[in-house]
This record gives C-alpha cells, structure tokens and sequence, in this order.
C-alpha cells in the first residue's frame, strides 16, 4: 500500500491502519498555545519564581496567529503558568524576553506578586 499526501499508512499482522495527519488551524493554535506555555514555564524558572507564585503575564505581538492564540486560550495560559493577570504591557518586570514561537515573534513579560 502507498499512502496519499497528507496520510500516514501501516500494516502489521494482517491489519492497516490510514491516519489522516493533515494539520487544521485548530490543532495549530492550540499547539502554538502548548509552545507559548513551554516557553513562559522557561522564563518562570530563569526568573526564579516560587513553583507556587502567582505572576502577572505580558504578551505583545504583531502576529495576527498569535493573537488569536492568545485570545483563544488565555484561561489555559494563565492556568499553566499561574498567571493573575493577561496584561497589556508590564512596567517594570522582573523578566522580559523577545522570543519566537513556530517563526513569529512575541515579547513576553514576567512580574512576580513579590515584585514592586
């Protein structure tokens, strides 16, 4: 057997199996959410936050997907990362990086409950 694009075949012990592994924008935000997670958890922990702390988060981009991202799964990402707060812009943060997530950049804000 030889699959279509976009499909995956096996065959073992007399049984196949057809996986459809064509990505939707659904499946794609939400993994860009996974991704935008992972990496504020990084910037937690360059930061030194208590594994309990509650923090305030900011994310600005200019990416049209991102923000989607961002709208979409805010609860999730203040969930994961114990966010208090989804802010526009942070004054003086405890860290500040500009990263990309899958090529598109977003400049995220970290400030700790502790911090003045």
């Amino acid at each position: 057997y030889k699959a279509k694009p976009d499909y995956v075949i096996a065959t073992e012990n007399d049984m196949t199996v057809v996986l459809d592994v064509t990505i939707d924008e659904n499946l794609m935000l939400e993994g860009l959410s996974r991704e935008l997670i992972r990496t504020i958890q990084v910037l937690r922990k360059e930061a030194n936050f208590k594994v309990e702390e509650r923090i305030d988060v900011s994310l600005k981009t200019e990416s049209e997907t991102l923000q989607k991202v961002i709208a979409k799964y805010a609860e999730r990402i203040k969930a994961e990362v114990l966010g208090k707060n989804i802010l526009e812009d942070i004054q003086n943060p405890t860290i500040e990086k500009e990263v990309e997530i899958q090529e598109e950049k977003v400049l995220i804000k970290l400030k700790g409950q502790n911090a003045n």
